[in-house]
């Protein structure tokens, strides 16, 4: 019925289909849509926009949201710079996250967006191990090359999928303690070489 419909839709209507990736898009539907691709601002434009909007350390919080100006707003508050500070700490630490502390009092809430730190920073790594810079956390690089030292690509390429598939899961009734735990011990069994 959705190809019935972009063919023939009805009087005056408009429909928007957004993708962030239009190439798994079936190319029938690809067919009968147009394409118009919006891409973030420069750099410079999108930092200017932040510091009207009063965000602390702009451009941390720009090259975490990986040049999304809107994400960067969301970040450079206090209450997530603080969060994001204390998730870089724990995965820093030389002798390996302390699981069982850290991930008490977890909720689905803070599962999210611990997420969000980890896939960042693993995505981090992953770049140093193969002879290329951070490109989220450019303001914890020592801790990331420290990390990244000791780190074995095979596992934080497979705790990279283990974080996608976590992040799909976090919307289900899980024990967000016990995610947390599971992602955090597996992140460490990958850095700790």
């Amino acid at each position: 019925s959705l190809l019935k419909t972009l063919e023939e839709p009805p009087p005056a209507t408009v429909i928007v289909l957004v993708s962030d990736r239009p190439a798994r898009l079936l190319a029938t539907i690809r067919s009968r849509c147009e394409s118009v691709v919006l891409r973030a601002p420069a750099r410079a434009k999108a930092l200017a926009w932040l510091a009207t909007q009063d965000a602390v350390e702009p451009e941390a919080a720009l090259a975490l949201a990986g040049g999304a100006p809107l994400l960067a707003a969301t970040l450079a508050s206090p209450e997530e710079r603080d969060w994001r500070r204390k998730v870089v700490a724990e995965l820093s630490r030389p002798d390996g996250a302390h699981v069982l502390s850290f991930a008490s009092g977890f909720d689905r809430q803070l599962l999210e967006r611990m997420l969000f730190v980890m896939q960042t920073w693993v995505h981090d790594l992953v770049r140093l191990k193969n002879a290329g810079e951070p490109r989220h956390h450019v303001d914890a690089v020592p801790a990331l090359r420290a990390k990244a030292k000791r780190a074995r690509l095979e596992r934080l390429l497979a705790l990279d999928r283990e974080l996608l598939e976590a992040r799909r899961l976090v919307a289900h009734p899980l024990n967000a303690r016990l995610a947390a735990e599971n992602l955090l011990a597996a992140y460490n069994r990958a850095t700790l070489g």
